[in-house]
């Protein structure tokens, strides 16, 4: 039997809202946390939402963020929905009766091009429900039309803004529904890993969380300098057939349009076989980042120790399979394609970089040698010196690494192996071929754990076993058996 719903309103310094009470849950979808970016604040920043007058209805949920498919669907399964330019709004699934409850904001990846916080992928109300903390999933603003840079039409981060918007209606409505506001805990995967970074390192976000967890930060991503942005962009605006300062016509875009030109520009900006999976348009050294030059994991780090953030933070242990499985070629993957892949990310350090790769894995053949060089170049290595950094200023941080396998070999622990055991969510996966095959009860013993240990984190920074200190460098190793802590004795070998 299925369980019975029934509606529950909250009144909010926004307005009324209208939810629904399920099985111990409530839930509010599509609540707006900024106005419609569209017609005249298309590639405007986000502006506040003014109060509303009645009740607003809080029982469906809302439009994602106008998107094309990902290649990477291929292994995750599909992503459907609704898509529309008003998408800025968020969900929230919250404990029955909540008081004073840990709040957790979840930024969805997906190369800054794709995802959503209202997909059932990121379904909250079991992590509610049974971990007894606040899960708020917000929507942002994806591709050109949330990180095109380009004169006359956008400085870029549009996306990024969304998201501290979306902290800031956080910080003044969470409290109607039963949560902390002083116990604020942010935690994002690829691209919403790297938007925490860059929140880290941004006085915007001050006194907007106070934990965070990143899970594959692509640090190794560094935020474009703004003539670089504005350059890449021509190749979008050729295919546009406009000007690049043309912002009116832009404007009066198609939203069709201009996500069949964001895919063209992206098909030819991609170079594998340099390495350099680089999204089309992703962030830019611009507001609200303020760290100028600085590397992504060092700004970060001195942000958190700063403000005396908490992190977790850490990687899958072969990140860079996922993204070498999807090209046609994989088989064909020879010396001299990793000769090239690995002089594109690491330039003349490619030789001790192929070395290092080497004794850390042994990898069996040139693609697997690729996928170890992506994975250092675009997480490991900045997560690591996240974390030495971050510490040595005093700074409370955890670093684990993810080695849970997927069924399928060609992927083994690969980037998003992880995202189907963060809210216990194993269903909303049944179509992936990421765990095709794998034992259902097993995945839900392992999702168990890992909810706990990030909820544990969220309530007051988790165990001060797995610390990672300068000396004396601990990290866990979470796999199919468990979570393991490890002391780091050589972190090249980690």
């Amino acid at each position: 039997m299925l369980p019975t719903s029934s509606t529950v309103d909250r009144d909010t310094p926004s307005g009324s809202v209208r939810g629904l009470s399920l099985d111990g849950c409530e839930v509010f979808s599509g609540l707006p946390f900024a106005q419609p970016p569209v017609g005249g604040l298309r590639f405007a920043p986000p502006l506040p939402c003014p109060p509303w007058d009645g009740t607003r209805d809080a029982t469906a949920a809302a439009p994602m963020a106008p998107q094309t498919a990902s290649r990477m669907f291929t292994a995750l399964g599909p992503m459907s929905g609704e898509q529309d330019e008003n998408c800025l709004t968020l969900s929230i699934w919250a404990p029955s009766g909540a008081r004073q409850a840990p709040v957790m904001v979840w930024f969805h990846g997906g190369a800054f091009l794709t995802g959503s916080g209202s997909q059932p992928w990121y379904d909250g109300a079991r992590m509610a429900r049974e971990q007894g903390v606040i899960v708020v999933c917000p929507n942002y603003r994806l591709g050109a039309l949330g990180y095109l840079a380009a004169p006359g039409v956008s400085e870029g981060n549009l996306g990024l803004r969304d998201q501290l918007a979306a902290l800031h209606w956080v910080r003044d409505n969470i409290a109607a529904f039963g949560g902390d506001v002083d116990n604020v805990t942010v935690f994002g995967q690829s691209a919403g890993a790297h938007a925490i970074a860059m929140m880290l390192a941004s006085e915007d976000a001050d006194g907007l969380f106070r934990r965070a967890i990143l899970q594959s930060a692509p640090f190794g991503l560094e935020p474009q300098p703004r003539e670089a942005a504005f350059e890449r962009s021509q190749i979008f605006f050729e295919e546009m057939g406009l000007e690049r300062g043309r912002a009116a016509n832009l404007r009066a875009a198609s939203v069709e349009r201009i996500l069949a030109a964001q895919d063209w520009a992206g098909a030819r900006l991609r170079n594998p076989r340099r390495g350099d999976f680089t999204p089309p348009f992703a962030p830019v050294v611009d507001a609200p980042w303020q760290a100028g030059g600085t590397p992504l994991w060092k700004a970060a780090a001195i942000g958190a120790a700063r403000r005396k953030v908490d992190v977790m933070v850490g990687w899958t242990r072969d990140e860079g399979a996922l993204f070498l499985s999807l090209l046609p070629d994989r088989a064909g993957i020879d010396g001299k394609f990793a000769s090239s892949v690995a002089e594109g990310l690491f330039g003349d350090a490619a030789a001790g970089a192929v070395a290092a790769a080497r004794a850390r894995r042994a990898p069996p053949d040139d693609a697997a040698l690729c996928e170890e060089l992506l994975t250092d170049a675009l997480f490991r290595s900045g997560s690591l010196a996240f974390a030495d950094a971050l510490s040595s200023r005093g700074g409370n941080v955890q670093v684990y690494r993810f080695d849970i396998e997927s069924p399928a070999p060609e992927l083994r622990a690969c980037h998003c192996i992880d995202l189907p055991f963060m809210f216990g969510n194993i269903d909303a996966w049944s179509g992936a071929r990421l765990l095709g095959g794998a034992e259902r009860s097993h995945l839900d013993s392992l999702s168990i754990d890992i909810m706990t240990r990030w909820t544990g984190f969220a309530r007051g920074g988790g165990s001060t076993r797995s610390a990672w200190r300068p000396g004396a460098r601990a990290a866990m190793v979470i796999g199919h058996s468990g979570c393991r802590t490890v002391a780091v004795e050589d972190a090249d070998l980690f």
